[in-house]
């Protein structure tokens, strides 16, 4: 009965795909694949009809969805990557593959999936530092800093690595990373002044045991006037 009514259906209509849709409607024990059947026969647009076909027929709806997804949008890449994010099973990858491939700047996206996916967050930040910054000095910097177990030598490491004067931050990172504080106060001195004399007469004070007789260099070394410095030097001793 239902065969001879889909016949009939099918002979009296004057739209053929119209009929034949409902021909398979009718004589189709499985109503899902067959509304798939005719959404798929009776659709001007063969691409959304088969998504919908998909759709309707597959026992995995994420899965489904997806190619949904991937069948109806006029950006491929855009809805491959919710193709990408709606069947993996891992969500954290998946958004990072997702945030790939629609960004239109790749380092950025690249950073973000480094981001994402690194389980350690410090080392991911720092590579996601050094990927988006235009300054790739101060980038590793940073990184340097983020990846180091060691924050003071990290530290000292970022300030050599930023400062546009050389002699200025070797300074601070002999500073920084020196156990023995007043001898790295005192290569200090000596790397950042501009006078060589006066600072290695501060080094050689700040170096000696013996404050009187440092004291003693410092005036030899600092006096315009040798024979009267020597005097001093004669007088500290």
């Amino acid at each position: 009965m239902i065969e001879a009514e889909a016949v009939s259906l099918g002979t009296v209509s004057p739209n053929l795909t119209f009929s034949l849709a409902l021909f398979i409607v009718a004589v189709s024990p499985n109503l899902t694949f067959r509304l798939a059947l005719f959404i798929e026969a009776v659709s001007p647009n063969l691409t959304f009809s088969l998504a919908l076909f998909i759709v309707a027929v597959s026992p995995n709806l994420t899965f489904s969805l997806a190619l949904f997804i991937v069948a109806v949008s006029p950006n491929l890449t855009f809805s491959l990557a919710l193709f990408i994010e709606a069947v993996s099973p891992n969500l954290t990858f998946s958004l990072a593959l997702f945030i790939v491939a629609v960004s239109p700047n790749l380092t950025f996206s690249l950073a973000l999936f480094i981001e994402a996916v690194s389980p350690n967050l410090t080392f991911s930040l720092a590579l996601f530092i050094v990927a988006v910054s235009p300054n790739l000095t101060f980038s590793l910097a940073l990184f340097i800093v983020a990846v180091s177990p060691n924050l003071t030598l990290s530290l000292a490491l970022f300030i050599v690595a930023v400062s546009p004067n050389l002699t200025f931050s070797l300074a601070l990172f002999i500073e920084a990373v020196s156990p023995n504080l007043t001898f790295s106060l005192a290569l200090f001195n000596v790397a950042v002044s501009p006078n060589l004399t006066l600072s290695l007469a501060l080094f050689i004070v700040a170096v000696s045991p013996n404050l009187t007789f440092s004291l003693a260099l410092f005036i030899v070394a600092v006096s315009p006037n040798l024979t009267f410095s020597l005097d001093l030097f004669i007088v500290a001793e």
